[in-house]
């Protein structure tokens, strides 16, 4: 898979990778079989977690539980956002604004932010001041979740199957493997990576089909911030995330 380039100078404007990208890698959150796979296996505490979150409808998601195994987070989660988006298609269809929002509190939560911006700008980071480290981190968020909430309009007709999970209790890192089925019978893998931080599971990044989301911005954006400066970077971001609104 070929990712095509993120930044064109010619209009400064960033560009988002492409939408079968994307949607690949929402389709991992959003596998419409969790809630019955989960049961299927004898897995209760996802089972009830995710059926606890669907009838209580409230935004917060208390029935998603905080000591939930990576792969036990990453489906309860999704089934969830899944029936959400089914429930409220038509609204969020009149008004993303009401996507994002959910998306920020549900999804945003278990992704580390501030520590994959820090892997995003490498070296530039620690020459930044924490002011313009917040900047970015609040900038590069929102524009994955603008393009998130995107893409997750779009999702359909993608099958997820989800890998064996095995990973000790003791565990600090895990990798939750699966592979997105598509209707023409293609199969992408895509890997997990967390870390337990503080005793819960957050995502550090995404790699699809074998190329890290991380290490990807890390090689565009090192390019713009070594010719242009992070507070260039962050204004781009900032007028794009402004254009989304």
């Amino acid at each position: 898979m070929v990712l095509r380039k993120f930044w064109q100078r010619s209009n400064r404007e960033y560009q988002v990778p492409p939408v079968r990208v994307i949607l690949i890698t929402l389709g991992s959150l959003l596998s419409v079989d969790a809630f019955a796979a989960a049961a299927a296996t004898g897995n209760e505490k996802v089972a009830m977690s995710t059926h606890l979150a669907q009838v209580d409808g409230s935004s917060s998601m208390p029935g998603i539980a905080e000591d939930l195994a990576p792969d036990q987070l990453i489906r309860a989660t999704g089934e969830l956002l899944l029936e959400d988006i089914r429930q409220n298609r038509s609204a969020y269809e009149a008004d993303s604004r009401e996507l994002y929002a959910k998306v920020r509190e549900w999804v945003f939560p278990h992704f580390d932010f501030q520590r994959i911006s820090r892997y995003v700008l490498g070296s530039a980071w620690k020459e930044a001041s924490e002011e313009l480290q917040q900047r970015f981190t609040q900038e590069f968020s929102t524009l994955m979740l603008h393009t998130y909430g995107s893409a997750l309009m779009a999702f359909q007709d993608q099958r997820v199957e989800y890998l064996p999970y095995d990973a000790k209790e003791s565990a600090t890192r895990a990798t939750v493997k699966m592979l997105v089925h598509d209707k023409e019978g293609s199969a992408i893998p895509i890997d997990y990576l967390l870390a337990n931080v503080a005793g819960q599971w957050k995502v550090l990044d995404v790699k699809i089909d074998g190329i890290s989301l991380v290490k990807t911005y890390r090689s565009e954006y090192g390019s713009i911030v070594k010719r242009e400066g992070i507070p260039e970077l962050i204004t781009a971001l900032e007028e794009r995330n402004r254009r989304n609104l």
